[in-house]
């Protein structure tokens, strides 16, 4: 890979600049979306876990009863409605904020491939190189281009799968409230 940047720094710096911006400006906005996602992770699940109660009520035969005696099944349905459109409304926030770096790769790889087509088929019309050596800079560009998008498509990936284990870690990390020994049963002495 190495060797693919080298090339493409001899053939022309500024295709390689386009690409370390590309790298670079994608690193930023996907850093911008997992730090969305961990600020508002509390806002998304609250939702989330009132949706999931009234899913678990609905499907329990007395709670279902209740409903149906006291005719409450407008009101069940308004407050069920009102946790998914609460849960819609955060996730298409934060599938936007995912989105933006799609968005962002692609004017990069506009402004790449114009670079990089306008340069080679200069080279093509005035000989200096002809149409295989055509071919295989064009690859090269493609390829380096895809490896720098992998990685940090790749480093955003980790950082938010490491971000969501950290929290499940300091979860487990929490005291024991209810004072239980390791196989579940309670701690002698503990009211």
């Amino acid at each position: 890979i190495l060797s693919y940047g080298t090339v493409i720094f001899m053939l022309d710096w500024k295709i390689l600049a386009v690409m370390a911006a590309m790298f670079f400006f994608d690193i930023l906005i996907r850093n911008h979306a997992i730090k969305f996602g961990d600020n508002n992770r509390e806002s998304f699940s609250e939702p989330w876990r009132k949706m999931n109660y009234y899913e678990r009520n609905s499907m329990n035969i007395s709670a279902g009863k209740d409903i149906r005696i006291f005719g409450l099944k407008k009101l069940f349905a308004y407050h069920y409605d009102k946790q998914i459109q609460i849960y819609k409304r955060f996730r298409h926030k934060y599938q936007l904020k995912w989105y933006y770096p799609t968005l962002s790769d692609t004017a990069f790889n506009i402004l790449r491939d114009l670079l990089a087509y306008s340069l080679l088929i200069h080279k093509v019309l005035s000989g200096q190189i002809g149409a295989a050596e055509f071919t295989v800079y064009i690859g090269l560009v493609a390829s380096f281009s895809e490896w720098i998008y992998d990685v940090s498509w790749n480093i955003g990936n980790l950082r938010e799968d490491s971000h969501q284990f950290n929290e499940y870690l300091d979860f487990m990390k929490q005291k024991d409230v209810f004072e239980h020994n390791e196989d579940g049963s309670a701690v002698e002495g503990a009211e």
